[in-house]
């Protein structure tokens, strides 16, 4: 399970519910989308207007300013298609 949290998420083991990781982000992560296609984590970052996608590679940021403010933005994955972007009505 993974938790958003200041500028952070953290992996939490379901089991003890103790904090077993925790990888930076950017400011005031609020959504996780997981591709388990992929492997990939995407992390939409409201105050920093940016997406993160965390792999058992690396960490990097996606830069996505035609959506406009990252607030207004839903993450969702496509089994068939792989990340989505949605502005929030």
């Amino acid at each position: 399970m993974f938790v958003a949290n200041g500028n952070s998420i953290s992996a939490i083991n379901d089991t003890t519910n103790s904090i077993t990781t925790t990888i930076p982000v950017g400011d005031n992560p609020f959504g996780i989308a997981y591709d388990p296609a992929k492997e990939e984590m995407f992390v939409a970052n409201a105050n920093s207007n940016s997406i993160s996608v965390i792999s058992n590679a690396n960490v990097g940021d996606l830069t996505v300013p035609e959506f406009g403010p990252i607030s207004y933005l839903i993450l969702a994955v496509s089994a068939k298609t792989g990340l989505r972007f949605m502005p929030r009505q």
